[in-house]
């Protein structure tokens, strides 16, 4: 696809809303981690489409997925792991502020035509 590069996360001008993805790196509280997509194999839960493994720094996403969920199920790993770099290892296995915390993150980086 024109103006998308390996390694990088952009924005496609002419799709509004959609961020196109390539396997890339995001900073997790100042650590790189590797971003992958991979077939689902994470769990038998229909509802788990993505996976954080803090120790190797790479989060794994289920191919397939609609952009805007694949987006927001990015945000939600992102999530677990800035939990878990601010040392808050009580908090960064909780499901439901994970998921919370992600949908309200996903809701501050949507772009609108007004």
């Amino acid at each position: 696809m024109e103006g998308v590069k390996r390694g990088r996360i952009k924005t496609e001008l002419n799709r509004i809303g959609d961020i196109v993805m390539e396997d890339f790196k995001v900073n997790i509280c100042g650590v790189p981690h590797k971003v992958f997509r991979k077939e689902d194999t994470f769990s038998s839960d229909a509802e788990h489409f993505g996976e954080i493994r803090y120790k190797e720094c790479e989060i794994y996403l289920s191919t397939g997925m609609k952009p805007e969920m694949e987006n927001q199920t990015l945000i939600h790993e992102m999530m677990h792991g800035i939990l878990f770099g601010i040392g808050r290892n009580d908090l960064c296995h909780d499901e439901v502020l994970v998921q919370a915390l992600a949908q309200a993150m996903t809701g501050c980086f949507e772009v609108k035509k007004i």
